[in-house]
């Protein structure tokens, strides 16, 4: 039966969202934004209380870049390929500052995203509280931002995704 390696997908989301989180906290921010936006770990699904940030994940796919897909140690591997959607939502509905939140906010990602090139994969799937350090990294690369149109049901919310590329190893026994 074959097990699921360290280098998981869900693994490497957890450790990009769980950092992120933290990097995101330790950045300082203005006073007319004295606390850090509400995070959101998945796509909205419910009402959300701006300003926050969403963390979602999109698959872009795995390329077999290696003959046979020997990655070493009796594994086999992919080289696999993700964008993590970070977005940014403000209000703009009685909140003179919106703009300037929203444009922080931004500021607050690229200043994470800028600082971190690579992390260590954490083994969440084992002890999602007390997450041991794998041997295996995640690699984050490009940053861009796009705006979106303002949703028709509610009108007064801004938001700009953020979209971060990242690549590993997925690897199989």
């Amino acid at each position: 039966m074959a097990t699921i390696q360290q280098a998981s997908i869900f693994n490497v989301q957890a450790t990009l969202n769980t950092q992120v989180a933290t990097d995101l906290a330790a950045v300082t921010r203005p006073a007319w934004l004295p606390t850090l936006p509400t995070i959101y770990y998945v796509w909205p699904e419910t009402e959300i209380t701006p300003p926050a940030f969403s963390f979602s994940h999109i698959d872009v796919g795995a390329v077999d870049a290696w003959e046979s897909r020997n990655v070493g140690g009796g594994l086999k591997g992919v080289a696999q390929e993700a964008i993590m959607d970070i977005g940014c939502w403000v209000t703009r509905k009685n909140n003179r500052n919106w703009n300037a939140q929203l444009n922080t906010m931004r500021d607050m990602v690229m200043t994470v995203v800028t600082s971190t090139t690579e992390l260590v994969i954490k083994d969440y799937e084992a002890n999602q509280s007390a997450p041991a350090t794998t041997t295996f990294l995640v690699r984050v690369g490009d940053a861009v931002a796009r705006g979106t149109v303002p949703d028709s049901n509610n009108p007064d919310i801004e938001r700009v995704r953020m979209l971060v590329s990242y690549r590993w190893i997925f690897r199989s026994a």
